[in-house]
C-alpha cells in the first residue's frame, strides 16, 4: 500500500498545478497506487491450464494481457475486454486503455475504473476457459 505522505504529497502536487482530482478518481488513483506497490515490476508470465500467459503494464500505467497461443480469426467472437487489440503468430491479446479504463497520467474521464494486475490475470484465464471450449467444440482445431 502506498504510504500516506506519498499519496498526500501527489495529491498536493496535482491540486497545486491544478489538477485537481474529483473524488471518483482518487479512489483509482489509489488503487493504482496499491497495484503498483504490490506488483512493481511491469511483465508478469504464468501458466493457466497448461496455457501461458503474460501481462505488462505500458506507460507505468495500464495492463496489458497476453495469451500465448497461435492467433485465429475466430477467436474475434471471444468475450475481450474491449475485444482482441494485439495478435500475432504465436499470441493475442487486450489492453485496459480504452474509454471507461482508469489510465494514470491520462485524462480522466467520469466512470473511469481501474484494471488491476489481478485482475487482468482473471480475464486472461477466462478467455484461456473460452478456448478450451472453443477447441473442444471444434475437434479439428490442434492446441499450440
Amino acid at each position: 500500500m502506498i504510504k500516506k505522505e506519498e499519496f498526500e504529497t501527489e495529491l498536493f502536487f496535482k491540486i497545486k498545478n491544478k489538477l485537481i482530482m474529483k473524488p471518483c478518481e482518487i479512489v483509482e488513483y489509489h488503487k493504482f497506487t496499491e497495484d503498483l506497490e504490490k506488483y512493481p515490476k511491469n511483465t508478469y508470465v504464468g501458466t493457466y491450464r497448461e496455457i501461458d500467459w503474460s501481462v505488462v503494464r505500458r506507460h507505468e500505467s495500464y495492463w496489458c494481457g497476453y495469451i500465448h497461443i497461435k492467433y485465429d480469426d475466430e477467436f474475434e467472437d471471444f468475450d475481450v475486454h474491449r475485444g482482441i487489440t494485439y495478435r500475432n503468430d504465436d499470441k493475442f491479446g487486450f489492453d485496459c486503455a480504452h474509454w471507461g479504463d482508469y489510465r494514470n497520467g491520462f485524462l480522466y474521464h467520469a466512470g473511469d475504473v481501474y484494471k488491476t494486475r489481478d485482475w487482468v490475470i482473471t480475464h486472461i484465464e477466462q478467455i484461456i476457459d473460452q478456448y478450451l471450449e472453443w477447441i473442444n467444440n471444434n475437434s479439428n482445431k490442434q492446441m499450440n
